[in-house]
């Protein structure tokens, strides 16, 4: 079967209204026959490229899409119509293109589940799997209900690590500003003051303040130096082996807290994947589409060739090393008293509890962390240039 192409378009519909949007065709003529029989009036019609390279939708508003959708459902209006409206009101135009697409394709036949299929770049993979079986089932308003719950989680989270990360990111911002001030307009001064009054320095300090001269007579490239590391660094970062050796570094040093993390998504994903309907085996494979750590994902794979060969799920859990004892223990009585799926939902709740707990104390420390390290910081500079070159300046006097 040949893969269709994506084509963009622009037109005006049978009541005289612009419209545009992406259609997959086989080829340019057969796109143009379809839109003609939805009774459009091509102005503009090429094959996309764009659309590969657009950035996944954005966690909040992803959120904010279910919760609009269920509240639409929940008035017993046709799932079509729903999204009808959603892209209608819709303020971000890649989800307005994006639904127009998925709502175009489904009036030349396509199932509404392939339209949502065809666009996993921009969607999650989580979220397309329920969504589609969650059409295919009939209980779509449960699956919107179960994933709203598990993403808003995943938005309080994401949203306290970048709260708190905000005054420490403007604090080394301006403090570079200060660096930079201080190496391009008053170190150069008083360099050439001590130099005219032959007032000795120490070692230390001297190579200190040539390092800082030479950064302020050369800011420019400095600046370009700093622009090609951020590149290379994100060019660099979708690497096997760097995002290998990166997640390493990461267990290795935040063990307690990534064995936590991933307890609780593992937990809040299988609890979302069997309420659905999926099944031991099922739920276990589609665990991979959550997990972005390489490390990880190699034991996730490990743990599902346990289980299809006949493993129990606690055992697998528990030898993989990668998650909380006491949840793999839950998952063990679960499975020797048939209740698995009442403590797996325990769990779920549990561990959502803890992880808040956990974060909020953790971003507790972060800033008097990044105070104390800047204070070292300033300190050091004061120590090593400051009161040398204020005792130069008494002796000059």
């Amino acid at each position: 079967m040949n893969k269709k192409t994506t084509f963009f378009y622009k037109g005006i519909s049978s009541d005289s209204k612009k419209v545009k949007g992406y259609i997959k065709a086989n080829s340019k003529e057969e796109a143009l026959m379809e839109l003609k029989l939805n009774e459009f009036y091509i102005k503009k019609i090429y094959k996309d490229y764009k659309l590969i390279k657009e950035k996944p939708i954005r966690l909040e508003l992803l959120v904010n899409f279910i919760e609009e959708w269920i509240n639409l459902e929940k008035a017993n209006i046709v799932t079509q119509d729903c999204l009808e409206i959603i892209k209608n009101n819709a303020t971000d135009k890649q989800l307005k293109m994006v639904l127009t697409n998925i709502l175009i394709n489904t009036q030349f036949g396509d199932f509404l589940s392939t339209g949502f299929l065809s666009y996993e770049h921009y969607f999650p993979k989580l979220f397309i799997t329920q969504i589609c079986n969650g059409i295919s089932k009939g209980n779509l308003y449960n699956t919107l209900v179960l994933l709203k719950d598990y993403y808003k989680n995943k938005l309080i989270y994401t949203n306290k690590l970048k709260n708190s990360l905000l005054y420490p990111k403007l604090l080394s911002f301006l403090l570079v500003i200060v660096f930079l001030v201080i190496s391009k307009f008053i170190i150069p001064s008083f360099i050439e003051l001590f130099s005219k009054s032959y007032v000795e320095i120490n070692n230390i300090t001297k190579n200190v303040l040539n390092i800082m001269n030479f950064i302020g007579n050369n800011v420019i490239y400095f600046f370009g130096i700093l622009i090609i590391i951020i590149l290379t660094l994100k060019s660099i970062k979708n690497l096997y082996i760097y995002r290998k050796t990166a997640d390493f570094l990461k267990i290795l040093i935040f063990k307690k807290y990534y064995i936590l993390y991933f307890t609780s998504l593992i937990s809040s994903t299988l609890c979302l994947y069997w309420n659905n309907g999926f099944n031991k085996i099922e739920s276990i494979s589609l665990l991979e589409e959550v997990i972005d750590n390489v490390y990880y994902k190699k034991k996730i794979r490990k743990m599902i060739e346990n289980i299809k060969s006949g493993q129990t799920l606690g055992d697998s859990f528990n030898e993989s090393h990668i998650l909380d004892e006491t949840f793999c223990r839950m998952i063990m009585m679960g499975e020797n008293n048939n209740c698995v799926e009442n403590n797996l939902m325990h769990a779920a709740n549990y561990y959502k509890d803890k992880m808040n707990f956990y974060i909020d104390k953790l971003l507790k420390l972060v800033e008097p962390l990044f105070i104390m390290v800047l204070s070292v910081f300033v300190l050091s500079l004061i120590l090593v240039i400051f009161i040398p070159i204020l005792n130069g300046f008494k002796v000059v006097m």
